[in-house]
């Protein structure tokens, strides 16, 4: 807002979408080609697919490049070093991807990390895919004192290993992959997918990479060979795997992979949930985290009146919420959950306070001096900056001639008592009639004298003042004179920093 002090030096003298429907495509009529009736004995009849097996969603939808995540470590220097740090290993899906830790951090390389396990949930561009996996970091442990043994005069024996997770359909035969890490490993295939047994000389131990459920760790930490007992998974309460020598055999004719698995992945659905409290107005957020049921999950804190498939809600007021995570098979679980309220912002009004001296005045000269102060109600608080724009602006008029009456101002802006330069000037001409009596077919000629400071920026400790002088010298004196000089300021663009919840206004 503008503060105006007019001052006069003399009187007058005396297309919206439309929706489309898709025609169905003809039905076409397959050649059907005569096949020779085979001689020997008719296989068992096929055993159809259970409906969980087959692979095929609502839509039809068939997923060329699903999301993939991997970590990327390097360890502490020591078990008491946080200058570790994990990088995530990301593919498939559409980037760019949503990245979340547990730790909060958003970044795909995370640092200064100590030993322990740190948990990313990692969602694509569209929502479409969501990954969550752990980087696990150990500090080193000491070089044991190696006691020389005799060289195995025989390689190691090869095996073929069955290996089987119930609670997850897994089933794989793993056949030798030659020596890794000093001890043997095995490759196996299920799907498109490849797995890996390897020993982790990293952490001493035997690992399934990639783990074959999200969020999980299948290790082994028995270093006999082969590594058939110890299995574990962990991050899931599911039982251990089981692992026999030799190859899994196929299901017998009548029984299902769901019949020698055992029973289905658990349906119960876990929901954490993260909050930020707003702390100026409504910029609060809500971060969900689903585990357990049937991933991809769905997203809802308005009770599952709507949902989407980010986790991330923010821009919230304060209030009471109901976050909601709903996953594939429609198993919900859900909780409620408050944002508190924010303080009241604290307002800063800005005013400028002008006075006006008589400096000299002879009937045909007269001199003024004009001082202007910045005031800031509340005074702002220690580390806040008030930024603003100044400006003073001089209208002089004369007439019945330009020459009639001579303007001259002048202004200086002291911050702390030191002068502060002039961003720009600027000038502006132009003319109005008189519209006194007898007076009315004069022009009167004006001119806008503008001088202004950008960018100013004080705090508690600052003062500025702005001093202006203007001499209005009358050199006719004839009927219908006119000669005056107006000065007015204010100030503009007006900002803040360093003020959590703030906001300012010009009085």
């Amino acid at each position: 807002m503008s503060e105006n002090f007019p001052i006069k030096e003399f009187p007058y003298g005396a297309p919206a979408p439309t929706s489309a429907t898709a025609s169905p495509l003809p039905t076409q009529t397959p050649t059907m080609t005569p096949t020779p009736t085979p001689t020997m004995t008719p296989a068992p009849p096929v055993v159809p697919i259970p409906p969980c097996l087959q692979g095929t969603n609502e839509c039809n939808i068939i997923t060329i490049f699903p999301m993939s995540v991997s970590c990327q470590v390097t360890q502490p220097s020591t078990s008491n070093s946080s200058d570790g740090s994990s990088t995530l290993i990301i593919t498939g899906g559409t980037p760019p991807y949503t990245i979340l830790w547990d730790n909060l951090n958003i970044g795909q390389t995370i640092y200064n990390l100590g030993p322990g396990t740190y948990t990313a949930t990692i969602i694509d561009y569209y929502g479409d895919f969501t990954a969550k996996t752990s980087c696990v970091l150990f500090g080193p442990t000491p070089t044991p004192t190696m006691t020389p043994t005799p060289s195995p005069t025989t390689p190691f024996v090869e095996y073929n290993l069955c290996f089987k997770i119930p609670k997850i359909l897994f089933a794989v035969t793993f056949i030798p992959n030659g020596i890794k890490n000093g001890k043997p490993s095995w490759t196996g295939t299920t799907g498109s997918q490849d797995y890996e047994i390897v020993w982790s000389a990293a952490t001493n131990q035997w690992v399934v990479d990639p783990t074959p459920l999200n969020n999980t760790y299948v290790l082994n930490n028995n270093s006999s060979y082969p590594p058939i007992n110890n299995w574990s998974v962990l991050g899931a309460p599911i039982p251990p795997p089981t692992v026999t020598i030799g190859s899994c055999p196929p299901p017998p004719f009548g029984k299902s992979m769901l019949d020698l698995l055992g029973d289905p992945v658990p349906t119960e659905i876990l929901l954490n949930v993260s909050k930020n409290d707003p702390s100026c107005g409504c910029d609060g957020g809500i971060i969900l985290f689903g585990d357990g049921g049937t991933p991809p999950y769905s997203y809802s804190i308005n009770g599952g009146l709507s949902y989407r498939n980010i986790p991330i809600f923010d821009n919230l007021c304060g209030g009471i919420y109901t976050p909601t995570v709903m996953d594939s098979n429609g198993f919900m679980s859900t909780t409620n959950i408050t944002l508190n309220q924010p303080s009241n912002p604290v307002t800063y009004t800005v005013t400028l306070n002008t006075t006006s001296t008589i400096i000299q005045n002879t009937g045909t000269q007269l001199t003024k001096e004009y001082t202007t102060l910045v005031n800031v109600t509340p005074p702002l608080e220690n580390g806040v900056t008030l930024i603003f724009d100044l400006s003073h602006t001089n209208i002089f008029k004369t007439s019945p001639n330009t020459g009639s009456t001579t303007n001259i101002t002048s202004s200086i802006l002291y911050k702390n008592g030191l002068a502060e330069s002039i961003s720009s000037t600027g000038m502006t001409e132009g003319t109005a009639f008189n519209t006194f009596a007898g007076c009315q077919g004069n022009i009167i000629n004006i001119v806008s004298t503008n001088d202004t400071w950008q960018g100013l920026q004080i705090t508690n400790s600052d003062t500025l003042l702005l001093v202006t002088t203007t001499t209005v010298i009358k050199n006719e004196d004839i009927n219908c004179y006119v000669g005056t000089s107006d000065e007015t300021y204010s100030v503009t663009n007006l900002s803040l920093q360093g003020c959590g919840c703030c906001n300012v206004i010009g009085g």
